[in-house]
């Protein structure tokens, strides 16, 4: 962990943070999302579900999609109701990811996207003009209907430069329901450009609903395939409807799709992915209520310091209980040796709780975590 004395609260736009890598804006409601698009280039934190099945976004045209060049972390938070209708352009939450930019633990449910349009995707319609676009640890739910390249995930992507690292999709799935004319996949629409040695790398990723098209079309990507390199992909071909196999990715049965052991097989992270027999994989954070973060030691004296953290969810409790454990042991806070702070309730989501250490021995190193305790949960960040 990086420590910071920086303090500030956000200008007004979001729910708190200043943008920064250490100090992110603070997303949890749909105007905090709507306002990314004013500082596309910054660092953002979700720290609730968000539904946009507010006025708006839930009328007229719905959604106005933006391009995004930053770096979001869904904090395992959901986005719900993304609505689109007769918009033109690239189209998904974000309308393209461009260079350095990345989102990782983010759901986007109950998805209803209708465009006359090209470049179509849940989370992006497209990105291009990379380097390293990154999209970690995110799924999709809904339906999806575009004419051109549309995927569960993303729309399409172009591989514009020679210099750019490879882009890549992992641990991602999708469940959509997705209608296209032409180059429609489970994940990704399509992938194509000047720069073949430039792929798009789509890695442990899933799909498991129906695809609606008239060509061209793949259970993970297109049927052309071009410029795309899958590793270890998996779709369901009882339920898509898709029999072809691009790169390295395989048509499952649904029978087999529940059978944790053709993913174990495949190397899928058991840190990342819940495997349960007759069930499709989950990702590790959707069987997580109540979450919590380390932020920032303030006030750092000679031989004293605060201690900050911040409740990001808690979805149904009403309330958890929060503390800290420090130590100076390298692997105390594995081991036992460690002193535990008093412990606090917090009510909602987004407040943050301190404690101030005292008593501790200049020019030493603390290792210390955040705890955030419900009857059935119990998280901790180090």
């Amino acid at each position: 962990m990086t420590y910071s004395n920086d303090d500030r609260s956000s200008d007004g736009n979001f729910s708190g943070g200043t943008g920064t890598s250490i100090n992110p804006y603070i997303i949890e409601t749909a105007d905090d999302l709507h306002n990314i698009r004013n500082y596309p280039n910054d660092y953002y934190e979700i720290i609730k579900d968000i539904d946009l099945d507010v006025a708006p976004y839930n009328e007229g045209k719905g959604w106005n999609p933006f391009a995004f060049n930053g770096h979001l972390n869904g904090n395992g938070c959901e986005i719900r109701n993304l609505y689109i209708r007769d918009r033109t352009g690239n189209i998904g939450l974000f309308s393209e990811l461009d260079s350095n930019s990345s989102v990782k633990n983010l759901g986007i449910v109950n998805i209803d996207i209708d465009v006359n349009t090209n470049q179509v995707g849940g989370l992006v319609g497209q990105t291009n003009r990379v380097p390293s676009v990154y999209i970690d640890n995110c799924y999709t739910k809904g339906k999806i209907k575009g004419n051109d390249r549309v995927g569960g995930i993303q729309g399409y992507h172009y591989n514009y430069s020679s210099y750019s690292n490879d882009p890549q999709i992992t641990n991602c799935y999708s469940t959509c329901h997705i209608v296209g004319e032409d180059n429609v996949g489970g994940i990704v629409g399509q992938s194509s450009g000047r720069f073949s040695s430039r792929n798009l790398h789509i890695n442990n990723c899933y799909f498991a609903g129906f695809i609606e098209n008239n060509s061209n079309s793949g259970g993970i990507i297109d049927s052309t395939g071009r410029s795309g390199r899958i590793n270890n992909c998996f779709f369901d071909k009882d339920i898509s409807d898709q029999y072809d196999c691009n790169g390295n990715s395989t048509a499952l049965t649904t029978e087999e799709m529940h059978n944790p052991e053709n993913f174990k097989e495949a190397d899928w992270d058991e840190d990342i992915w819940i495997f349960e027999e007759y069930k499709y994989p989950r990702l590790w954070f959707e069987d997580i209520n109540i979450d919590v973060e380390l932020l920032p030691v303030t006030d750092i004296r000679y031989t004293s310091m605060t201690l900050n953290g911040r409740v990001l969810r808690l979805n149904e409790h009403p309330k958890v209980e929060v503390f800290f454990r420090y130590t100076d042991d390298p692997n105390g806070l594995d081991n036992g040796n460690y002193i535990e702070t008093k412990r606090e309730t917090i009510y909602n989501p987004g407040e943050t709780f301190s404690y101030e250490v005292t008593g501790i021995n200049p020019g030493t190193t603390y290792f210390v975590e955040a705890h955030c305790i419900s009857k059935d949960n119990h998280i901790k960040r180090r």
